[in-house]
């Protein structure tokens, strides 16, 4: 099948199979959009769901999955290669998920971590170090994060 995007954000009957399935049945599959449910989707689910899909994934929307963490995003690393842009808002990330994406995933435009609250300065910093392409990094509502941030990573990645 051609599907090249699946948006299914808020939808709670959407099931885990589903989005397995749209991973492994739509090789053309490029944007996946299941944010807003909650605790329901887990990193187990992920690793699933990125190993099928692989190469063809750019864009993920995770915002607002409280069951997804630093293991949802390695997956999405590990598989997905030319992963451009990822919203994990309001995820269960740590340092270890700016990490893995800082040190494995050079395509990266734009990172979404509004209210991811256990981040900190030198993590991000690696990220905008680390990432030639990122353009987008949004980090409103972590509280953890000094106002200075923003000027910090202007001025390692002018381009962010």
């Amino acid at each position: 099948t051609t599907l090249e995007a699946l948006h299914v954000k808020h939808c709670a009957g959407v099931s885990q199979q589903l989005i397995v399935d749209a991973g492994r049945l739509c090789p053309s599959l490029a944007s996946i959009s299941f944010g807003g449910s909650g605790g329901r989707w887990s990193d187990t689910l992920m690793e699933e769901f990125a190993a099928n899909a692989q190469w063809s994934i750019t864009d993920v929307d995770m915002s607002g999955c409280a069951g997804l963490g630093d293991a949802a995003v390695g997956a999405l690393v590990k598989h997905c290669q030319h992963l451009r842009r990822l919203d994990m808002s309001s995820c269960d990330v740590t340092d270890a998920a700016v990490l893995v994406l800082a040190r494995s995933t050079q395509a990266l435009e734009e990172l979404w971590a509004e209210g991811c609250t256990r981040l900190s300065t030198s993590a991000i910093i690696e990220l905008a170090k680390n990432s030639p392409f990122l353009r987008l990094l949004v980090l409103t509502h972590c509280v953890q994060l000094p106002p200075t941030i923003r000027s910090a990573c202007i001025s390692i990645n002018p381009e962010v």
